[in-house]
Order: structure tokens, then sequence, then C-alpha cells
């Protein structure tokens, strides 16, 4: 395998495990609500700082990372996990597309 052309692959399943890791290492279901709040106001601000860019391969990765983080996540809800993710995800996009923030 060439790692110049599935760079994208190996990326996905680094993150995924990384989001195991993360979501297996939080201690309570609030550690785990935050975190994923967090990580989808951080996924929305790399998004929209690549506003002429191919996004495809970003959007994989940051799958990957979600996917990894929802098996992993021992304490909580998963679906509740999901939607907080895409609640952090259009809040940080809306005040980078409002140019609240920089």
């Amino acid at each position: 395998m060439n790692l110049v052309y599935s760079w994208v692959e190996y990326a996905f399943l680094v993150l995924l495990v990384l989001g195991f890791i993360l979501a297996a290492s939080a201690g309570s279901a609030v550690i785990t609500y935050i975190t994923i709040i967090l990580i989808g106001i951080l996924a929305a601000r790399s998004i929209f700082k690549r506003k002429k860019g191919f996004k495809f391969p970003a959007f994989v990765i940051l799958i990957g990372f979600l996917i990894g983080y929802i098996i992993g996540s021992f304490y909580g809800s998963r679906k509740l996990i999901l939607v907080l993710f895409v609640a952090g995800y259009i809040f940080s996009y809306y005040i980078h597309y409002r140019k609240w923030v920089k």
C-alpha cells in the first residue's frame, strides 16, 4: 500500500482508534458530552478554514473519529453523543460564517 495514495484511510483508522481511546477514558457521561461538543466545535472550525479546498478527505477522517468515539463511549447515550456533536458543529460553523470569530 502506498501511503501517498491511501493517507485518508490511514488517518481514518488512526483517528478511529484515538476516538475510541478518548471516549473509553472518560470517567462519566458529563465528561463524554462536554468532550464531544468541543470536538464538534473544533471540527467545524477546521472544515470552515478549508473553504476553497477539497473537504471530502476531512469529512472522512472526521467520521472515523466520530465512529471510534461512539463505539468507545461506555457512559451516556450514543444518540445524544451524535446530537451534541452535530449541535456543536452547527453552532461553530454558524459563528464562523457570521464572522463573530476569526
